[in-house]
């Protein structure tokens, strides 16, 4: 949820643990809380919410922001209203959409924690966050995570353990749309120590400003001198000759400078983009560029019910035709596994190159 108050915002931790200096910088631009993506995700937030306090959906067809409530975003949130369900049955319940603050990491490490709860009796420690957007986002060393794990810390010992979760329902990933990071509680105090030194540098008189494909994130990047220079620099190397033939010892360092010139341009030309847009809608002038709009996805306004008799009027159907389950979703429902390998595949995805990444190591075995 929005945590436009809080300098060190948990939804940016992934930003400010590498880039303590913008922290700062991105509270003198505050993020549009009312565009169509953020308006989107604030609605989804609100229905599950709703969902399991109540046990059924908000009355109301729109939210408190005025976004619709569809049959499509109720459809969409299933997979994180299943994954929070059972932690309602708890001794203590479970805690939504609840205000947490890290007070041991920094007293301005605070946010709203979309769902959290603890379980006495296999000592266990489960916290949810549910992304509503379509970038992909890991579970795994996921700073926001650590942020709300670390509030939670003191109300455990170090036997407990840390179940912290991303729930994804409109992004392929292949582990799913729930993924999850465990952890023990002596574990998580490492990266809870890593987050306090950033959070200090931070909130210090004079924090670094380090350039990284986050920057494409910060709403503070079109005004960041670091930014801007790394940005005209990949520029400036883009018009270099490149030799026709390369050793792959020369490929693989060209891939890499480009992929780093690549992320300082996307950082830079989408801040600029942002404040044009920004100035426009002001009134400004911004000599050689507009406004223009596509077309938005068309969509019902008349309830469901309302739609269909109006096909049935003209002899038409309007509903969608029944459509099997997936595969993954028929063996959670009991049939078997080698059952299904006869009546299904695994497609191969399309080929990306992707660079060796560490993390990705470390993650694989464990490290």
């Amino acid at each position: 949820m929005t945590e436009a108050h809080s300098i060190l915002a948990p939804s940016a931790a992934f930003r400010w643990v590498k880039c303590p200096g913008s922290a700062k910088l991105s509270a003198l631009f505050p993020e549009d809380e009312h565009g169509e993506a953020a308006a989107e995700g604030t609605a989804a937030h609100y229905a599950a919410s709703y969902f399991l306090a109540n046990g059924h959906w908000p009355m109301s067809l729109a939210a408190p922001n005025g976004v619709a409530i569809t049959e499509e975003m109720k459809g969409n949130l299933q997979p994180y209203l299943d994954s929070v369900e059972p932690a309602r049955h708890f001794p203590d319940g479970v805690k939504l959409e609840e205000r947490i603050v890290a007070t041991s990491v920094h007293p301005d490490v605070w946010g709203t924690a979309d769902a959290y709860a603890l379980h006495a009796p296999s000592k266990t420690v489960y916290l949810w966050d549910l992304k509503y957007g379509h970038g992909i986002v890991e579970a795994w060393e996921n700073w926001q995570l650590v942020a709300y794990a670390s509030a939670l810390l003191d109300l455990v010992t170090p036997e407990w353990t840390f179940v912290l979760r991303i729930v994804q329902p409109r992004a392929f990933h292949r582990d799913g749309a729930v993924r999850t990071w465990s952890l023990t509680a002596a574990e998580l105090r490492t990266y809870a120590r890593d987050l306090h030194t950033a959070a200090h540098e931070a909130m210090g008189n004079n924090p670094q400003v380090v350039v990284g494909a986050y920057c494409k994130f910060c709403p503070a990047r079109h005004a960041c001198l670091a930014a801007q220079s790394s940005a005209l620099e990949a520029e400036q190397q883009s018009f270099q000759a490149v030799p026709l033939v390369l050793s792959s010892a020369g490929l693989s360092l060209e891939l890499s400078l480009l992929r780093r010139a690549q992320e300082r341009l996307t950082a830079r030309l989408t801040g600029l983009e942002a404040q044009a847009l920004s100035e426009i809608r002001a009134g400004k002038v911004v000599p050689g560029w507009t406004i223009e709009h596509t077309n938005g996805r068309e969509e019902w306004t008349k309830p469901t019910a309302d739609v269909l008799a109006l096909g049935a009027l003209f002899g038409i159907s309007l509903g969608k035709p029944p459509e099997p389950i997936t595969p993954k979703q028929a063996r959670d429902a009991g049939v078997s596994a080698d059952i299904i390998a006869a009546y299904s595949q695994r497609k191969t995805g399309t080929a990306k190159l992707t660079p060796v990444s560490t993390s990705k190591a470390r993650q694989a075995f464990g490290g």
